[in-house]
């Protein structure tokens, strides 16, 4: 979120972006001084996080340029994804507009940058959550982003780099349908989906290059019409009332926003572990009960499960 993630102009020439990380970071640290007197041992952490915190136990692997401080032996990410955000021209600008309309709504928009962050500074917290819940400002997309020092390149670019931790144990979880919670709605035909591709970008894939007709054919071609063979994967065959090709959209958006990442950490760690690490790839398919089986087991329905 914003606070944690503030981006745009003014965030870059003050230096605060990554806080959330840099502020998780302490906390590791932290933990590694001092856990000894509760009577834990500070070689035997595990840290867990899902969803976005599951982004930054992928972030803390690859850390400094995955350079290992010893903090963690192992780590539990639940449906982690590529979060970084992209600096780039047009993305930036969407920032840029979300940042104004941040300060627009907390009647920090007066005078230059340094008088934007001393009044933020000053505000109550819940006057600066109700901000942050504002539509306009929502579209921020408030996530880490590269700054060459904690986050020294793209999450995935780390990996297919080989710059992450080695010698942590991992287990990766997702759900077996993640792509009922990320994939578009309302989707009735071919070029429905063509448009959500352009939209929202082909995985890690750049929004102009998922506007490709190659991009997007090879994609289509991939995850071809046949409602049973997406989410729900329980409900069998069938459409969702919400739009004749919302499985498919499900399909596609499910890996490439989750499931790939998923995928594609459990592969680069388990050919680069030393130190007799293991790797582990779970998957949740637990309906809920009381549950309706249309909506399968989407995004985030696993936790109540973890931590009961």
């Amino acid at each position: 979120g914003l606070l944690g993630f503030p981006l745009g102009d003014e965030a870059n020439s003050t230096g605060v972006f990554n806080l959330g990380l840099y502020d998780q970071r302490l906390a590791l640290n932290w933990i590694k001084e001092n856990i000894a007197s509760f009577g834990g041992d500070p070689e035997k952490v595990t840290i867990i996080g899902e969803s976005a915190g599951g982004a930054s136990m992928f972030f803390h692997l690859s850390a400094y340029g995955g350079r290992d401080d010893h903090l963690f032996r192992g780590v539990l990410s639940e449906s982690g994804y590529w979060a970084t955000t992209p600096i780039e021209a047009n993305t930036t600008a969407i920032q840029n507009t979300a940042w104004s309309a941040f300060l627009n709504a907390t009647s920090c928009l007066s005078g230059d940058t340094q008088a934007h962050f001393d009044c933020l500074r000053s505000l109550p917290s819940e006057q600066v959550k109700t901000a942050i819940n504002s539509t306009d400002v929502a579209k921020g997309n408030w996530n880490p982003t590269v700054d060459g020092d904690i986050v020294q390149k793209d999450l995935q670019r780390s990996f297919l780099d080989g710059d992450f931790v080695k010698s942590a144990n991992l287990l990766v979880m997702a759900n077996l349908d993640e792509g009922i919670s990320f994939g578009p709605k309302s989707i009735n035909t071919t070029d429905d989906l063509r448009q959500a591709l352009a939209g929202n970008g082909i995985g890690s894939i750049p929004k102009a290059e998922a506007r490709s007709q190659s991009a997007q054919d090879a994609v289509l071609q991939a995850y071809p019409e046949g409602e049973d063979a997406y989410p729900p994967y329980h409900a069998g065959d069938g459409l969702l009332m919400s739009g004749k090709m919302d499985r498919r959209s499900a399909g596609i958006f499910g890996d490439l926003v989750m499931l790939g990442p998923k995928r594609a950490v459990a592969q680069a760690l388990s050919a680069n572990q030393t130190g007799g690490a293991q790797v582990y790839n779970a998957r949740f398919e637990q309906v809920p009960y009381p549950g309706f089986i249309i909506s399968g087991t989407p995004h985030f329905i696993e936790v109540p499960y973890v931590f009961k």
